[in-house]
C-alpha cells in the first residue's frame, strides 16, 4: 500500500504500470519519494518564514498550518511537473525536447523559493545574535548622546564656576594686600582686611553676580538634564520594543553577515545549490534514466495518436452519426409497421382470410383510390369500386405466389446447406 502511493506521487498510470515488471515499479516508487522529499522541505521553509512573522509566531498552528497548504503546492507542481514529462526513447532526443527546458526552468524557481526560507534556518542562531548585538550597540550610542548632550550642557557652567573660583582667589589677594596677577584680573596689593575698598567690594559684586549666574545655569540644566533623560528613556523603550526578528529584519542581517563574512555568502549558495539539485531531481532522474517497457507503452500511445488523421475521424464520426440517425428512422417505420400488422392480424381472425388476402384487398383498394383520386381514371363510384375489389382480388393473389415462392426459396437454399 505505502509503494502504492508513492507511485501515485510519481503521478505514473497503474495500468501501464501493471503491464510493467516490478524493476520498473520499482523505479517508480523512488521517483515518487523524490517527488515527495521538496514538498517535505517546502513544508519546513514555509512554516519557518511564517513563524517569524510577529502576530503569527505566538499560534504554531497557523504557521504550521500555512506549512501545509505550501508543501502541498510544492508537491502539486512538481508531480505535475514530472507525470507530464514523458521519456524519449534516445536521451539525445531530450535535449530536443523545449518542454523539458521550461519544466527545469520551473523546477530551478521552486528550488530557490524553497531553499532561501532554509538558508535563514541554518543562519539562525548567527541572525540573532547579531541583532541582539545591533540592538545593543543601538543604546549604546544613545547613551552616548546623552552624555554628550550633558557636556554640552555644562560647559558655560563649568566656565563660570571657573570665573568665581579665580574671582575668589583674587578676593583674598586683595584681602591680604598681596599683589597678584590672575586671568580674571589682579589685586592692588594694599591690605584690605575690613572689605572697605572700592577694589574689593567690586571683587564682591563680581562673584554675587557669578553666584546668581551659576544657579540660573544649574536651574536650566537640571531642566535639559530632565528632558533628555525623558528622551534617552522613550529611546531605550523604543529600541526595546523595536527589537524584531521578523523574516525582513533576518534577511537585512544576512545581507549584512555576507558583507561582512565571504564564508557566508559561499554557504548560502551551496545550500541553494543542494536544495535546488533536490527539487529537479526527479525530473532529471526520468529524463536520463533507461528506457523500460512503462516509457515504450507511453510513446507507441503517443505515436498512435499522432497519426490518427483528424479529417478521417471526423467523417468516420459523421458516418457514425447517419447511421445512428437511419436507425432511429427504420424504428419509427417499424412502429407503425407494427400497428399495420396488429390491424391485419384483426381483420384476418375476424374474416378467417389470409395475412396475404387482406394485404393484396387493401393494395387493391389503395391503388383504385390513388388513382381515382390522381385524375387518371374519369369513372363512377360503383365502377371504382367494381374495379377497386378486382385489383384487390389481383394483388393479393399475386402476394400469395410471391409469399409462397420466397418460402420456397428459402426451404431450397436451407438444403443445399
Amino acid at each position: 500500500m505505502v509503494g502504492d502511493f508513492f507511485v501515485w506521487c510519481a503521478g505514473t498510470d497503474t495500468n501501464v504500470l501493471s503491464k510493467c515488471e516490478n524493476a520498473v515499479r520499482t523505479k517508480h516508487i523512488g521517483m515518487g519519494t523524490l517527488v515527495i522529499i521538496p514538498a517535505l522541505l517546502g513544508f519546513i521553509s514555509m512554516s519557518y518564514a511564517l513563524s517569524t512573522i510577529d502576530k503569527i509566531n505566538s499560534n504554531p498552528f497557523l504557521y504550521i498550518f500555512g506549512g501545509l497548504v505550501w508543501g502541498a503546492i510544492i508537491f502539486a507542481f512538481d508531480r505535475f511537473i514530472v507525470s507530464t514529462h514523458k521519456k524519449q526513447q534516445y536521451n539525445s532526443h531530450e535535449f530536443k525536447n523545449i518542454t523539458l527546458y521550461i519544466r527545469i526552468l520551473f523546477a530551478l524557481i521552486l528550488g530557490i523559493v524553497i531553499s532561501h526560507p532554509i538558508v535563514l534556518l541554518y543562519f539562525d542562531s548567527s541572525i540573532k545574535e547579531r541583532i541582539i548585538r545591533d540592538t545593543n550597540n543601538t543604546r549604546f550610542a544613545e547613551e552616548l548622546k546623552f552624555q554628550d548632550n550633558y557636556k554640552l550642557l555644562t560647559i558655560k557652567l563649568d566656565t563660570l564656576i571657573s570665573i568665581k573660583r579665580c574671582n575668589e582667589r583674587l578676593l583674598t589677594a586683595e584681602q591680604s594686600g598681596n599683589k597678584l596677577n590672575l586671568p580674571c584680573g589682579s589685586s592692588s596689593g594694599i591690605p584690605n582686611i575690613n572689605g572697605k575698598f572700592p577694589r574689593t567690594r567690586e571683587i564682591k559684586n563680581i562673584i554675587d553676580k557669578l553666584d546668581n549666574e551659576i544657579n540660573k545655569e544649574k536651574e536650566y540644566i537640571t531642566l535639559r538634564l530632565d528632558e533628555f533623560r525623558r528622551e534617552k528613556e522613550k529611546s531605550k523603550s523604543e529600541i526595546s520594543n523595536n527589537v524584531s526578528f521578523d523574516f525582513l529584519k533576518r534577511e537585512i542581517t544576512l545581507s549584512q553577515l555576507k558583507k561582512e563574512y565571504a564564508i557566508v555568502g559561499i554557504t548560502e549558495l551551496l545550500l541553494m545549490i543542494a536544495f535546488v539539485l533536490v527539487d529537479v531531481l526527479p525530473l532529471i532522474f526520468k529524463t536520463f534514466s533507461p528506457f523500460s517497457m512503462y516509457d515504450k507503452i507511453l510513446v507507441d500511445d503517443t505515436e498512435i495518436l499522432r497519426n490518427i488523421n483528424i479529417n478521417s475521424r471526423k467523417e468516420s464520426l459523421q458516418k457514425a452519426y447517419d447511421k445512428i440517425s437511419k436507425i432511429y428512422t427504420v424504428s419509427r417505420s417499424l412502429d407503425s409497421t407494427n400497428d399495420y400488422k396488429d390491424f391485419i392480424d384483426n381483420l384476418t381472425q375476424k374474416y378467417n382470410l389470409s395475412k396475404s388476402t387482406i394485404t393484396g384487398i387493401i393494395l387493391g383498394l389503395f391503388i383504385g383510390l390513388c388513382s381515382y383520386l390522381s385524375g387518371y381514371i374519369d369513372i363512377t363510384s360503383k365502377e371504382l369500386f367494381s374495379i377497386a375489389t378486382v385489383l384487390s382480388i389481383i394483388v393479393s393473389v399475386f402476394s400469395n405466389f410471391v409469399t409462397d415462392f420466397i418460402k420456397f426459396l428459402s426451404k431450397f437454399f436451407k438444403k443445399k446447406e
